[in-house]
């Protein structure tokens, strides 16, 4: 009996401490209003029972999956001993995997969360060649807003700025999302944010090569 009572509280002591954390939702592209298929989307799991280095948290567990054909994920993580949970689409490479995203609320350690998403796919390339037609040698500056949903921290700039001889040309690449007009932001001087004196627009078609050229 006594074995038997010691198992029971073992077995009572396991599911009040277990804990399960649950996130689904849908991911559509931002742009088109589709839903994205295939996109791997992972909950992380971080243990509060050791000390916690916020910069880098200690992580003791993941769930992984992959949307379907509507866009849908659904993932599970059970345990015990976790503070704190964080949500990753495409392995959250999303400014170096040239897509930004929005999220309808963030995941919840133990509680179950709906987290819709909206993502800008990088699909177009736009080349922007620099031509110094000044008598001396000049910088260009060049902020490019790559992305629909980018607002106050772009992915995409040159703020060293590119030298160019008198005379010269130079050319830089950037990867955008498509089917839009792309704001080209520029200046021969230093800028912050979105502030510069130089604003153009370009169409950048889907999987396609465009070229656009600035003159000082």
């Amino acid at each position: 009996m006594k074995a038997l009572s010691t198992l029971i509280t073992i077995a009572l002591c396991f599911v009040s401490c277990t804990r399960t954390t649950m996130v689904s939702g849908t991911i559509i592209n931002c742009v088109t209003g589709k839903p994205i298929a295939g996109m791997p989307v992972s909950l992380y799991a971080y243990n509060g029972n050791e000390p916690r280095d916020s910069s880098n948290p200690k992580k003791v567990g993941e769930a992984n999956t992959v949307t379907d054909a509507s866009g849908n994920y659904a993932l599970e993580y059970s345990d015990s001993g976790i503070d704190d949970v964080d949500l990753y689409v495409d392995y959250g490479k999303f400014c170096f995997d040239y897509f930004d995203e929005k999220r309808s609320a963030n995941p919840r350690p133990n509680k179950s969360t709906e987290v819709n998403i909206q993502i800008d796919s990088i699909d177009a390339d736009l080349y922007i060649d620099l031509q110094n037609l000044s008598g001396q040698s000049d910088k260009a500056f060049v902020r490019v807003r790559c992305n629909v949903l980018e607002d106050t921290a772009p992915c995409c700039n040159y703020g060293q700025g590119t030298p160019v001889v008198p005379g010269g040309s130079a050319s830089l690449h950037f990867r955008v999302s498509s089917s839009r007009k792309v704001p080209v932001y520029w200046s021969t001087s230093s800028f912050s944010g979105w502030n510069a004196p130089h604003i153009d627009s370009v169409y950048c078609p889907r999987n396609t090569k465009t070229t656009w050229t600035i003159q000082f």
